[in-house]
């Protein structure tokens, strides 16, 4: 149930897009990419 609530939450189209949260989740994002691919080159290379 809980889910199913968040799968229709995620799929609805929010109707006040907060501009600056989705900055900060691409921002997030790219950051923790950023470390993961030192992260593995730091391992292994």
């Amino acid at each position: 149930m809980i889910a199913d609530q968040m799968n229709a939450a995620s799929l609805a189209p929010p109707v006040t897009p907060n501009r600056r949260l989705r900055n900060w989740i691409i921002l997030a994002n790219v950051a923790a990419w950023a470390l993961i691919i030192l992260a593995i080159r730091l391992i292994f290379f």
